[in-house]
């Protein structure tokens, strides 16, 4: 509580309710230990914490640190998302929703976007979609079109992709593009009446 120092008919306060803090407000002591800000909710609780083991700082659900996270930040300024977190971004207008800026100037590419998918594949597993969706008059959600690839060949050493471009055509998906990996450019896979 806060006790007042002018009057003794002023009120006693709560310092924790709607406290504010000048400059600096630390949580620790810098010894090796685990520190958790939590917001404490009606249903559900979030916290700020530092994992001290791994020197991140971690944002998630729950009322103790580790459970459910969402995003870490480590000491090397890298920021992880998940390993369950969807992002979505939203612009009310036309600018660049997304940038990838690379400040670096040598032979090398940057920026780079990596679609990784870390895991043991197999033959015709799907590696990743890049979808162009939206509303049709009707209020209705339609992919218009999508890019995807595809692990082809799997094998070691011999391995092939495929990069499949679907396009909408009179209301169905259908492949105008495929780039085969194995040696081949297929056009108009489905066989449909295009130029």
């Amino acid at each position: 509580v806060i006790l007042p120092n002018t009057s003794s008919s002023a009120p006693v306060t709560e310092a924790f309710d709607n406290l504010s803090v000048g400059t600096n407000f630390r949580i620790g002591n810098g010894a090796a230990e685990d520190t958790t800000l939590i917001f404490d909710g009606n249903a559900q609780d979030f916290y700020i914490g530092l994992d001290d083991s791994t020197d991140d700082l971690v944002f998630g659900k729950g009322s103790t640190l580790g459970t459910t996270q969402a995003m870490a930040i480590d000491e090397n300024m890298d920021v992880a998302f998940g390993p369950t977190t969807n992002v979505t971004i939203t612009n009310d207008g036309n600018e660049d929703t997304l940038q990838l800026i690379s400040t670096d100037t040598d032979a090398n590419a940057g920026p780079v976007l990596d679609f990784n998918r870390p895991v043991t594949g197999a033959d015709d597993d799907v590696l990743g979609k890049i979808t162009f969706s939206a509303l049709d008059d009707g209020n209705n959600a339609v992919d218009y079109a999508y890019i995807e690839t595809h692990i082809k060949d799997a094998s070691d050493t011999a391995e092939d992709g495929l990069l499949d471009f679907q396009v909408m055509s009179a209301g169905t998906s259908r492949s105008f593009l495929i780039l085969n990996g194995g040696g081949t450019v297929i056009v108009n896979q489905d066989s449909q009446d295009i130029d």
